[in-house]
């Protein structure tokens, strides 16, 4: 499956380049920094998963994830109604 993806003017012309001196198309070029990027970060995309997991298999941390506030705050509102805020609530922190 193709789709079109929008790039930026610059980095369009830089493939264009690099694909003309290397021989490559810029679909194999993109293919191997997309390669690149997910070995990279794969680290970061294993703790996302584990987060999501972890709040679905709980509709009340679904909830407290998806509201965006920090733990603190959303214990502190749980104690002032005197009930216990789901634990590992807050979502994982943006780099």
């Amino acid at each position: 499956m193709s789709q079109q993806v929008k790039i930026p003017a610059e980095i369009k012309r830089e493939l264009e380049l690099v694909a003309g001196i290397t021989g490559k198309t810029q679909g194999q070029l993109l293919a191997a920094a997309w390669e690149e990027y997910r070995k990279r970060h794969k680290s970061e995309f294993r703790e996302g998963l584990r987060w999501a997991h972890s709040v679905l298999e709980d509709p009340r941390e679904t909830a407290v994830a998806a509201s965006g506030m920090p733990a603190e705050d959303l214990k502190e509102i749980a104690d002032a109604l005197g009930d216990p805020a789901p634990t590992g609530s807050a979502a994982p922190a943006k780099a």
